[in-house]
């Protein structure tokens, strides 16, 4: 029985990446700061999944956790945009529930963009004057992992919001939300496999 309801898993997975391959455009942070020991793994760490960093790359690793955990990470990338990640999990009756956060964010200055027109003629005064822009990009994970040592499944549902300010920009904010899958398989204590299915709404 068990064996069956592994290889439905697998096949679930396979035909949903396949079936829902298009071009989508989306800035996912949670794609930047997912973690220093993840970082330093090049991201190879959907099949490995074994503490709460899980909430951002497979939210099935949450039920290897037995206690409460936390995690918190912020930096520069590219020297440009600044990002913080933050993330909680524990424990519950009906398995193990995560909560993460990651924010990244540019501000910068540009020159004023002031035109004026003189006898028909459209001129671009010269000036040392600038206008602030700034642009915020948030999303909150809420996880959600449930299983034993040998299969375990979880779910992420994630709360997008951005904005970008600045002159002459109105009602410059979006919302979204997306799912992330995943599932953990432990066949043998030789080897572990992870599958995650991200952004998995249509």
């Amino acid at each position: 029985m068990m064996r069956k309801f592994e290889i439905i898993l697998l096949l679930f997975f396979f035909f949903s990446a396949s079936s829902s391959a298009q071009t989508k455009i989306a800035n996912d942070p949670s794609r930047i700061g997912v973690g220093a020991r993840i970082l330093g793994m090049g991201k190879g760490y959907v099949g490995l999944a074994d503490d709460l960093c899980g909430i951002f790359l497979n939210p099935a690793s949450l039920p290897s956790i037995k206690s409460w955990q936390a995690t918190s990470m912020s930096g520069k990338f590219i020297n440009e945009y600044d990002y913080v990640n933050l993330g909680t999990a524990f424990p519950t009756g009906v398995g193990v529930v995560g909560i993460g956060y990651v924010g990244s964010s540019i501000g910068f200055v540009a020159p004023a963009a002031t035109t004026e027109l003189v006898d028909g003629i459209r001129i671009i005064p010269s000036t040392t004057e600038g206008v602030s822009f700034g642009f915020n990009d948030r999303v909150v994970l809420l996880s959600w992992g449930v299983g034993g040592e040998r299969l375990s499944a979880g779910a992420t549902l994630k709360l997008f919001s951005m904005d970008l300010s600045g002159p002459g920009i109105v009602n410059g904010t979006a919302r979204g939300n997306e799912v992330d899958l995943g599932v953990h398989l432990q066949p043998s204590d030789a080897y572990k496999i992870g599958l995650v299915l991200q952004n998995a709404l249509p």
